[in-house]
């Protein structure tokens, strides 16, 4: 028997902050994937990097991991911001 959880029995979800938190996650994350893929067309065209370079999966974990540091640096001057705005 399988019961339907609603957003009335979980009072801790907090879904509309949740839902924007992560959407302001995203839209970091995307602007962080763009810069990183202006680099790369700047670097192909302009320094003539070969496009092989960035095929390899060491570059593509790089970059993932370039992105999450800039959210997670993004989310750090955020609170840093608010606290201070606070205060």
């Amino acid at each position: 028997m399988r019961t339907e959880l609603s957003l009335a029995q979980l009072p801790k979800l907090k879904a509309p902050e949740n839902v924007r938190a992560f959407r302001a996650h995203l839209i970091v994350a995307s602007v962080a994937a763009m810069l990183i893929q202006l680099v790369i067309l700047t670097a192909i065209f302009v320094a003539d990097v070969p496009e092989h370079f960035f095929e390899i999966a060491i570059f593509r974990l790089t970059a993932v991991v370039l992105i999450l540091s800039i959210v997670a640096a993004t989310r750090y001057f955020a609170r840093k911001a608010f606290l201070a705005a606070t205060d």
